[in-house]
């Protein structure tokens, strides 16, 4: 029987309250082939009844539905055949393996309604920049948290025992990247599309991210968040 724990929330913010959405982060432990193992999962709060980050102690990852009928919110065109919209692989109970990588640009917060349940926020980038969370797999011998992470930028957010390894969560700041910008503008414009007059497009509450895969990074996938509103100053999927 899986048992689930709640590690925490996490969130972008600025000192003019601007923020992100709310990323929740939690772990299931279970039993896969007769060998116990640890599931880790990431959602934004506000979707996490309806879509979810699966990363699988059994190295298969996942971002899927939740259920097998997609629901009416997602907008992306076409809409995938199964519930699973794109899987992976990571090298679980490797020394280090980076899974998944979120990333906020400074140009998509918004002043969104204030949270209840507590979060832990992170400052935001400065513009042309993009906060990001990186997704860690680590058996201790080759730990990121072992290194000097001031001096590399990073910052350890989360740090939890699984079964056979630790999941790390880090967090740091970069310079925007040409594929972020031609990534958020071309998702913010299909959606706008889709949109057409369903949903009111100057509503800042929308929310949503586009995803791609950079192989340079041992083949973790980047989940960008986008801004859909009209002061969005400028993908090909869409979650609002």
């Amino acid at each position: 029987m899986s048992r689930a724990r709640n590690i925490g929330r996490l969130g972008i913010r600025a000192e003019d309250g601007r923020r992100s959405s709310v990323w929740k982060v939690w772990i299931s432990d279970s039993v896969y082939k007769g060998e116990r193992t640890s599931d880790v999962y990431l959602a934004v709060r506000e979707l996490a009844a309806h879509a979810k980050i699966s990363l699988h102690g059994s190295g298969q990852c996942q971002f899927s539905f939740v259920s097998n009928r997609p629901p009416v919110r997602f907008l992306g065109e076409p809409v995938p055949p199964t519930r699973h919209i794109m899987r992976w692989t990571c090298r679980r109970r490797a020394d280090a393996a980076l899974a998944a990588r979120i990333i906020i640009p400074s140009s998509e917060l918004r002043p969104l309604p204030k949270i209840t349940k507590p979060v832990t926020w992170y400052p935001a980038p400065p513009p042309g920049e993009y906060a990001e969370f990186l997704v860690w797999f680590t058996t201790g011998e080759r730990d990121p948290a072992t290194q000097p992470l001031a001096a590399i930028g990073q910052q350890l957010v989360v740090s939890a025992a699984l079964i056979g390894e630790r999941l790390l969560v880090l967090y740091r700041v970069r310079p925007e990247k040409p594929e972020h910008t031609v990534g958020i503008r071309d998702g913010r414009q299909q959606v706008k599309a889709a949109l057409d007059g369903r949903l009111p497009a100057d509503d800042p509450t929308l929310r949503g991210f586009t995803w791609f895969r950079e192989p340079q990074d041992d083949g973790s996938h980047v989940f960008v968040e986008i801004a859909f509103d009209n002061n969005s100053p400028g993908g090909t999927d869409i979650l609002t």
